[in-house]
């Protein structure tokens, strides 16, 4: 469910206030992945203790959330075999994610890593994946029942239990650093965690103008305006599996067990990037009259999909 997130052309509109200044800072976190953070504020403002308390903010879900270091809690949820000391970070994102799955009917699940696993399993042993292997991940990442909690430790019903968080982590993150931004003081400000924005305006009515951009070349095809809320692409081109020469799309529909086929991509923009990035997840795999019931479910949400 990790997906490769688009580069999206950012159009910034000053402010006509002399009193008002643009600080930007950049990162580099979760391995490779640019992050930008854009601030508004009066020019005496202590920006460096804003961008220093982001910095740290960053690397402390980093640590915690990747599912590569082998340090971090996630990395020990997926290897534990039975259990491990309950952590309320961990599951709070968990039933954010579970409510994000009922909403999506399911295609939105974070439980999906057995699966990603075995599609890369494959391709490293450049073997088709089996239609048996596939059901019996599928029958896996979709059982109701993933684990308990009990006497301050999370059960896993399961050893082959583990969890991706790739389909809303950047958003889920986004959300923070804004939550952090307001009450650190800041009245106007944009996150952009490779390509999932999440932006804020409590100061005017002059929207951040984000382009999307098309998935067969380098230019801009279409413009959104943006004042409070998130925009987040996911796309299936860059990103895929690559087994006996050809190419699977590493966005896997956690019920058929199968790579999403039907668009190319697919641009969300929600009331804030946890929903964004989760909703551009599983609108990639869904057919389009399915689509259309998802979308019911949530406000505030437009979407552009490019065939």
């Amino acid at each position: 469910m990790k997906k490769f997130i688009f580069i999206l052309f950012i159009f910034f509109l000053f402010i006509n206030c002399s009193k008002v200044v643009q600080k930007r800072r950049d990162y580099l976190f979760f391995g490779n992945v640019n992050v930008s953070i854009i601030l508004y504020g009066e020019r005496d403002f202590d920006f460096e203790k804003v961008f220093k308390d982001v910095e740290d903010t960053l690397r402390k879900l980093d640590n915690f959330f990747s599912k590569y270091n082998q340090n971090s809690y996630l990395y020990k949820f997926n290897i534990s075999e039975s259990f491990i000391e309950k952590n309320d970070q961990f599951l709070e994102l968990i039933f954010l994610s579970d409510s994000l799955k009922k909403l999506t009917d399911g295609y939105f699940n974070i439980f999906i890593e057995p699966l990603l696993s075995y599609y890369s399993r494959c391709e490293k042993g450049d073997r088709e994946p089996e239609k048996d292997s596939l059901k019996f991940f599928v029958q896996l990442v979709n059982d109701s029942n993933q684990f308990i909690v009990k006497d301050e430790k999370i059960y896993k019903k399961s050893k082959y239990v583990a969890v991706d968080f790739g389909g809303i982590a950047k958003g889920y993150f986004g959300d923070i650093v804004v939550e952090l931004l307001k009450k650190e003081g800041l009245k106007k400000g944009l996150v952009n965690l490779g390509g999932d924005i999440v932006c804020f305006n409590l100061i005017d009515k002059k929207p951040f103008r984000v382009g999307i951009r098309s998935f067969e070349r380098d230019s801009v095809v279409k413009v959104e305006e943006i004042l409070n809320g998130s925009i987040v692409t996911s796309g299936d081109y860059f990103r895929y599996y690559e087994i006996k020469g050809k190419r699977y799309s590493h966005i896997i529909d956690p019920k058929s067990g199968e790579p999403s086929s039907l668009i190319h991509s697919v641009t969300v923009i929600a009331p804030n990037g946890s929903t964004a990035d989760a909703l551009a997840t599983a609108l990639m795999i869904v057919k389009n009259e399915k689509r259309d019931e998802i979308l019911k479910n949530f406000k505030g949400v437009k979407i552009y999909i490019q065939y």
